[in-house]
This record gives C-alpha cells, sequence and structure tokens, in this order.
C-alpha cells in the first residue's frame, strides 16, 4: 500500500518553507496538482512493488462508477481561534505555509436525508489540534469530481461544521449536507452492507487519495491477512486497500457483491530499525457496528438474498414483480440488483391463471344461462390447459344435466345449511355452488357465503391480500404483527406491512381500515371518541429470554459455546416473539460469534429444528421455557444457562365488529402473555 508515513517523512527532511499567509479556505479543486508536480513518479515507483495502485474511476467497471457518484470529496478548513499564523506542512502541495487556516481533506458518502458518512477524525483530529487549528471555518463536499481539467459537471456543496451524530468508538460521523445533495445526485449510496469479512476477500475502495479526482482501489485491495489474528466479535477491519491522506472516511465495498463492508479510517505500518516502512495494513471497521451505532438503517445483505430465496412462495405476479422492483429500487448498482432485475426479465408478461380464476368468477355471476355457457366456453378455449379451464368444463357438464339436478341441489344445499362448523359449511357450500352453478340453490348458496364473509371479513380480507396490515405506534417492536402474520399464514416473510404511527392517530388506521391491528404503549380508548367501536383485546408483557444450551456439553455460560462445539458460528434458533436486537447485543458483550437463524414461526418449529441437529443452541422468552426442558427421552436434553435482560410492554387494539378477528388477535395475545387475565375493554 502506498506508505503515507515514508512520504510525509521525506517531505519534512527534504523541502524548504514557502511562508506565506493563506486567510481563505483553500477549496480549490486543483490543489491535487501541486502534489502530483513532485512526488507523482515516486508514488508510481512504489505502486510498482506493491503491484497495486488506485486508478482513475473512468477505468471502473459501470457499476462502480454508478455508485461513485455519491462518493464526495470532504474538504475541512480549520482555524485557529486567535487568528494566530501556524507554521505546517501542506498535505497536498508538499511546502511548508503559514497560516491561520487549515484545510483538511477526507471521503465522504451521500447517505438519505442530505447527509454524509465519513470518519469521525475528520472534524476532530488530535494532530491537527495539536497544532492549534481547533475551530471549523467552513465545510464542503464536491461530488462528481471525476478530472482536473474538466469541473464543469462538479456538484459542490456547503457542509454543516456541526456534526449530527459521531461515535468515537469506530471513528464514524454523519454530517449534514446544506442543500438537496440528493436530487442533484439521484439519489444516495444503497442502504445494504455485508458482514462476511473473511482474510483475503476481494475489497473495492472509491475515495479521493491526496485531493485528486475520484480514485478507485482494486486489484491488491482485499481484506489483510492479518484479520484473522483478530476474534470474529472485534469490530475492526484490516485490509490492503491502496489509500493515502484524502481517504479517510471512505467506505469499503465488496468487491463482487458491490454492498459496503467497512469504514476506512488510516495505516497501521511497520518500520524496520532504520526507520523505514517495511510492512503493514490499513484499519477502519466493520460496518454492522457502525449501522448499529449510528442507526443508519442498512440492511444486512443475507436478509436481502432470504427475500429473494423466498420468492417462489409468492402467489402470483404482481407480488413477485413488487419484491424484485422493490430490491431494484433500493440497492441499484449492487449484484443482488442485478439478480433481481434478471429474475424480474424472466417473469412471463402474464398471469394465465390468475386471468383464468377472475374470468371463471366472473362466468359465476352471470345470471343468465345461455351467457354463462357461452362465458364458459370461451374460458376454455381461452385458457386451455388452467384449472379454471377444468372447471369451466365441469360447470358446462352441469348445466346439460338432466332436470333431476334440482332436486340434488336442494339436497345438498339443506345439508350444507346444516352444518355448525363455519369452515365445513364454508366448503359444503362451495361445492353446491359449483357442482349445481345456474340454480336457484346455488345463487342461495352464495348469498350464504357472502353471509359467511361478512362475519369474519376482517380475517378473509387479509387472507385474500396476502398479508395483514400492522399499526406500530413509535418505539414499538413490531415482532407481534410477525407472530400474527405467522398464525394466518403459516409463513411471516412479506406478510405484514407495518404503519408507523403516532401517540393519537393508531385508531384511525383501525377506523379507515388501512390497518387491521394497532400495537400501541398507549391507553387509546379513554380518550377517543364515543361515536366508534374499537376492541382492546389485551395487554402484552415479554419478560427476560432464556438461552438454552445441550446438557452434554458440560458449560455454564453461552460464553463458552465457541469453544465448546468448535464452531465459528454456532446456530441460535428461536421464533418470532423474542426481541432480537438485545439477543445479538448480549452475544456480543459475551463476545461469542453466532449465527442467528430466520425466526421460525411456532415454538413447536423451534423444537423441531433443535431435534433435527440445526440449533446448537435455543432462545425464547421468560415463562416459555419448560417445553423445552422436557423433551423425547432420546433428545439431548436442554438447561438454562443464561437469561437476557428484557422488559417489553404494549396493548393491542383492532375493530370491535368481527368477533372473529377479535378471537383471532386476542390468541396471539394469550400466546405471547398477558400481565393478568385480561378483561377486553369497549368503546362505544
Amino acid at each position: 500500500m502506498i506508505r503515507f508515513c515514508l512520504l510525509l517523512g521525506l517531505l519534512l527532511a527534504g523541502l524548504g518553507v514557502q511562508a506565506h499567509a493563506r486567510d481563505a479556505c483553500d477549496f480549490r479543486l486543483d490543489r491535487t496538482k501541486q502534489f502530483e508536480a513532485t512526488f507523482k513518479q515516486l508514488l508510481l515507483d512504489e505502486a510498482e512493488q506493491a503491484r497495486g495502485l488506485w486508478q482513475p474511476i473512468r477505468r471502473a467497471q459501470k457499476e462502480v462508477q454508478e455508485l461513485a457518484r455519491f462518493v464526495g470529496r470532504l474538504d475541512v478548513c480549520l482555524r485557529t481561534p486567535d487568528g494566530r499564523q501556524v507554521e505546517y506542512l501542506d498535505p497536498v502541495g508538499g511546502f511548508r505555509v503559514k497560516s491561520d487556516k487549515f484545510v483538511g481533506l477526507c471521503t465522504a458518502t451521500l447517505l438519505p436525508g442530505n447527509q454524509l458518512i465519513t470518519a469521525r477524525h475528520c472534524y476532530h483530529d488530535d494532530r491537527v489540534a495539536a497544532l492549534g487549528f481547533t475551530e471549523i471555518e467552513a465545510v464542503k463536499v464536491h461530488f462528481d469530481f471525476r478530472q482536473v481539467d474538466f469541473i464543469g459537471d462538479v456538484q459542490s456543496f456547503d457542509v454543516s461544521p456541526v456534526e449530527v451524530a459521531s461515535v468515537t468508538d469506530v471513528d464514524a460521523m454523519i454530517l449534514k449536507v446544506k442543500g438537496d445533495a440528493n436530487g442533484a445526485m439521484g439519489g444516495h449510496i444503497p442502504l445494504i452492507f455485508q458482514t462476511r469479512t473473511q482474510p483475503q476477500d476481494a475489497l473495492l475502495m472509491v475515495h479521493h487519495p491526496i485531493a485528486q479526482p475520484t480514485q478507485f482501489s482494486s486489484g491488491t485491495c482485499a481484506v489483510a491477512s492479518e484479520q484473522s489474528d483478530l476474534p470474529d466479535h472485534a469490530p475492526n477491519l484490516r485490509h490492503m486497500c491502496e489509500t493515502f491522506g484524502g481517504s479517510s472516511g471512505a467506505l469499503i465495498l465488496d468487491a463482487d457483491e458491490r454492498v459496503v463492508v467497512g469504514l476506512h479510517q488510516g495505516a497501521d505500518v511497520v518500520k524496520d530499525s532504520f526507520g523505514r516502512v517495511r510492512d503493514g495494513f490499513n484499519i477502519g471497521f466493520k460496518f454492522e457496528p457502525v449501522n448499529e451505532a449510528l442507526d443508519l438503517g442498512f440492511a444486512p445483505l443475507s436478509a436481502v438474498e432470504r427475500t429473494l430465496q423466498g420468492l417462489p412462495a409468492l402467489q402470483g405476479l404482481a407480488p413477485k414483480r413488487e419484491v424484485l422492483t422493490d430490491i431494484l429500487t433500493r440497492y441499484p448498482g449492487t449484484k443482488i440488483a442485478a439478480r433481481a432485475n434478471g429474475m424480474l426479465k424472466a417473469l412471463p408478461e402474464r398471469d394465465v391463471e390468475a386471468e383464468a380464476r377472475a374470468a371463471l368468477t366472473e362466468a359465476r355471476e352471470i345470471a343468465d344461462v345461455v351467457a354463462r355457457r357461452g362465458r364458459l366456453g370461451e374460458i376454455v378455449a381461452q385458457f386451455p390447459e388452467t384449472d379454471a379451464a377444468a372447471n369451466a368444463r365441469f360447470m358446462l357438464d352441469l348445466l346439460d344435466a338432466p332436470v333431476d339436478l334440482v332436486a340434488d341441489a336442494a339436497g345438498a344445499l339443506a345439508a350444507a345449511e346444516r352444518i355448525e362448523d363455519p369452515k365445513d359449511r364454508r366448503t359444503r357450500l362451495e361445492e353446491v355452488k359449483a357442482k349445481f352453478a345456474g340454480t336457484p340453490e346455488a345463487e342461495r348458496a352464495q348469498t350464504l357465503l357472502n353471509q359467511l364473509q361478512d362475519q369474519g371479513k376482517t380475517h378473509a380480507k387479509i387472507i385474500e391480500r396476502g398479508r395483514v396490515n400492522c399499526a406500530v405506534s413509535e418505539g414499538v417492536d413490531d415482532a407481534f404483527c410477525y407472530v400474527l402474520a405467522g398464525h394466518l399464514f403459516g409463513e411471516y416473510q412479506f406478510k405484514v406491512k407495518r404503519f408507523d404511527v403516532g401517540p393519537m392517530n393508531g385508531l384511525s388506521h383501525l377506523h379507515k381500515g388501512t390497518a387491521e391491528v394497532l400495537v400501541s404503549t398507549e391507553d387509546l380508548l379513554s380518550n377517543w371518541s364515543t361515536d366508534r367501536k374499537y376492541r382492546k383485546v389485551g395487554s402484552v408483557v415479554r419478560g427476560n429470554m432464556a438461552i438454552l444450551l445441550p446438557k452434554t456439553l458440560g458449560i455454564q455460560s453461552v460464553s463458552e459455546l465457541n469453544e465448546a462445539t468448535g464452531k465459528k458460528y454456532p446456530s441460535f434458533c428461536h421464533d418470532l416473539a423474542i426481541e432480537a436486537p438485545v439477543l445479538k447485543e448480549f452475544l456480543r458483550n459475551q463476545k461469542v460469534s453466532y449465527e442467528l437463524l430466520w425466526p421460525f414461526v411456532t415454538e413447536e418449529d423451534v423444537q423441531i429444528a433443535y431435534l433435527e441437529g440445526r440449533c446448537d443452541a435455543v432462545v425464547t422468552l421468560s415463562g416459555r421455557q419448560e417445553p423445552y426442558l422436557f423433551l423425547p427421552p432420546d433428545a439431548d436434553p436442554l438447561q438454562i444457562t443464561d437469561w437476557v435482560p428484557f422488559d417489553d410492554w404494549f396493548q393491542v387494539y383492532v375493530m370491535a365488529d368481527d368477533e372473529k378477528w377479535v378471537e383471532t388477535v386476542e390468541k396471539i395475545v394469550d400466546r405471547l402473555g398477558r400481565p393478568s387475565k385480561s378483561q377486553a375493554a369497549i368503546c362505544v
């Protein structure tokens, strides 16, 4: 890699002083020419020895160039508080200057909301402060700076000198751009990151070394072999990407997936006995701890990959297109977006089965027998290989059946009406409707089906839509919504649409029908208008989480799990009710590297997974661990080794006009646990 310490030593030893006052902040885009005039050959010589150097962004592949438009040169102008002139080495020009201003150089990346992410030390550098430059005068960021001799496309913005947020532990900082940078640059860096950081993994870095136009490092750019010296839970990232002063704050990307891996900080070099640079690596931080510390909302690549893997389970073309288009829109320029685009193009233009089903439904509603017969014949001809066509043929046969069919229809309808169970009655009425289409009994069956639909209209609407709409107030976890979806559909991926609501507008979502359930910490009914009907189904209290490990491991704490299993990433199984972020924080504090399996729908699913050998550990809520302690005799018994402190409380509301839906939601409230036997309150 390019050795900044070596070059800095040459600068200090071999150059004279060019003293002049520099009272204005030097934000010139061509400052890099001063450096190249003296040191370009030195850079090239060392690059040849290192077998790698950064290159102009125009030489990168198209997708990398697209991502590069969100990477900017960050110029930070600091001043002495008393106007004192300080002599120092110019970080770009290579000569000594005397001024009350110092312009530091970094790289920053554009986020949503016209915000930037960069290294914290770009604002708070102890070495610069030691010279006397402690106050920020002005800050600028330059996007699309790709060539020194043509700057017509450069987009420059002022940046607030006060950071939005910063975290010292991972040297990360969020800044606010003054102006619409997102609009000018057409978006922001895709909010997706890779958690895997193994030695020799190929990396990619887009940055502005020594104030140069946008460059990218590849080739030798990889996770350093020294990364293996660190435990997996360490936040540090050691890499070999070619960098220089001005590269600080750049995001490090996975070269293959083109998603974020880390945040570059600086260099860690080793010198020989003569003080010459012998070896070393660059340092930064993995992006997962940066993402969590600053609450950036980046999605892990593994989660998006699971979304693609679950695509075949979706019914119909429209939901598939929606998911693929969403990935393509959210993560442009990444490999996962390219995969989604390929899958999108491979989808057929028409969903013939869905069209045929819709046509058959329409045909069933035609009262005139002759017209219905004609429409059924069209369906058979238009959709010959579909299930709907087969049903249409059957209905045509019934229309041509002898007259005594009417008597059979009357008997079948009477039998269906005597069935008490709503589900079984609905099934039998559907049979009457299909088998005796065109008869008065079939029409009566449809009327009865409509009545059944009204009795459970909320539940039926959700099933037909394929997801549950859940209103969630601020500060409340949406685990309840996913548990409810798992109960309704047997799965939960793509089955929940969340609406974030304020403390007083949640019930309006229920009233308007945009949501079927509301999860809130507020007692809303006591303050709500009395002309509407709502039901507080109950309150849910989630207590501590229990970690259960196999007794045969002979360990008493999860902190021993890696060593006891001999696995780098032992797997943890849990259902939807646990609080994953709290569990992750606990495991990190215990210095446990792990794989948290995708949540199972029910506790029974977790038990099955453990008995099948897919889990090295099980996590459940306090009070729900008993089933795991009494497994079949031939199973490896589990024991509680750790308690994860956790406390959560919320209330659940639905509309009161659908008792079947109230009962459905009530089951989930009971399953997650009530503080006491709750009497549902009705506001009339």
